[in-house]
């Protein structure tokens, strides 16, 4: 991980910053070009050639080594608990995308049926309203047959009246011919019977040609609010049917666009599928590598700390000889130091022997 740490972009690091040493950060800040130019400085024969190449690759070694160092007894003495790689994993192959992507195409499938059923009702209606409209026709036609059937009656009764009105004239006439001859002395004038009884015929003809001529007026009307009603039918069926139509033309649209978004949802759910498929087969590879390099790593740092221990143990013995010459050597400055400290007190106490001896030989001679 270190190594990682080294070599690596720091902001394509896949690494807890929280979990590394100030030192370790500092030093990774300050090397990272170093490191970039040799990256396995051990395997490089290339560019031993120049002493500057070696000085280079000798302080890159030095930072290696006292980095991997550091790194390798903190990390024992603050072990990462595993869980973070775990979320971490986790997050990075979360499939919050292509849940959001199933659950609109469930919606949209969803919209598209409700659709589709709204498009069925409005058949329907289109199909109710077309079956209303031949049942008013089929009703219409009765009626018109029903109309003229009794405007045909009535024409025949008026044609048959007015036969009996002109076989009851020939017969007044007859009649009137025969009183004149017969009853001759008669006051009643025949002819004003004979005026009576048309005037009652005709009284009937008029009465009947009134009904007749009501009939007609009922029967125009009749038909002119069945052409009316037959009119409003047939604007409203035409209205209904273009309606119907819109409405059918507008979900056939909005069922298209639906389609067409189901169709790009479900492509953006595959690539989203293929991009994670790609996600994971990269994030196995790079784990790989990782591991891979954690182990050619931790080889390198067994290895050094190896050849460290081995050089430690040297030093400490030629630590341990260093110091027994200087042991030895003390003792003797010191024994040394004391013989010359007890030869100055013996000179001295020679010297005030002598003064003592010259005063005492002084105060004898005076």
């Amino acid at each position: 991980m270190f190594w990682t740490l080294l070599i690596q972009d720091p902001p394509l690091l896949y690494l807890d910053q929280t979990n590394i040493p100030p030192n370790l950060s500092l030093i990774s800040m300050y090397y990272y070009s170093l490191f970039n130019r040799c990256e396995y400085p051990f395997f490089q024969p290339s560019h031993l050639s120049s002493t500057g190449t070696m000085a280079a690759l000798g302080v890159a070694a030095s930072i290696c080594i006292a980095v991997a160092v550091e790194k390798l007894l903190w990390n024992r003495n603050h072990r990462p608990p595993q869980a973070a790689v775990t979320a971490v994993t986790a997050m990075t192959l979360s499939d919050t995308s292509l849940d959001w992507v199933l659950s609109h195409c469930e919606h949209a499938e969803r919209k598209l049926a409700e659709k589709e059923g709204h498009l069925r009702d409005l058949k329907l209606v289109a199909a109710a309203s077309q079956a209303k409209y031949l049942q008013l026709e089929r009703q219409w036609l009765a009626n018109e047959r029903t109309y003229e059937r009794r405007c045909a009656e009535l024409e025949s009764k008026n044609v048959q009246l007015q036969e009996n009105a002109r076989v009851h004239d020939a017969n007044g006439m007859e009649v009137v011919a025969f009183q004149r001859k017969a009853d001759r002395a008669d006051q009643v004038h025949p002819l004003f019977v004979s005026f009576l009884d048309r005037l009652l015929l005709a009284n009937k003809v008029w009465q009947q040609q009134k009904e007749l001529q009501r009939a007609k007026e009922e029967l125009a009307e009749q038909e002119a609010e069945k052409k009316k009603t037959m009119r409003a039918n047939a604007f409203a069926m035409f209205r209904d049917r273009l309606i119907a139509a819109n409405v059918v033309w507008r979900q056939q649209r909005e069922i298209k666009k639906l389609r067409e978004d189901m169709n790009k949802v479900k492509e953006d759910a595959e690539n989203v599928k293929r991009g994670r498929v790609r996600a994971v087969a990269r994030s196995a590879k790079q784990m790989v590598v990782d591991t891979r390099r954690e182990g050619m790593v931790e080889e390198l740092v067994n290895g050094l700390v190896e050849d460290l221990r081995r050089e430690r143990k040297l030093n400490e013995k030629k630590l341990e000889d260093m110091n027994k010459t200087w042991q030895e050597e003390r003792q003797k400055l010191l024994s040394e130091i004391e013989a010359l400290r007890l030869s100055q007190q013996a000179r001295l106490i020679e010297q005030e022997v002598s003064n003592d001896l010259e005063d005492r030989l002084a105060v004898s001679h005076t």
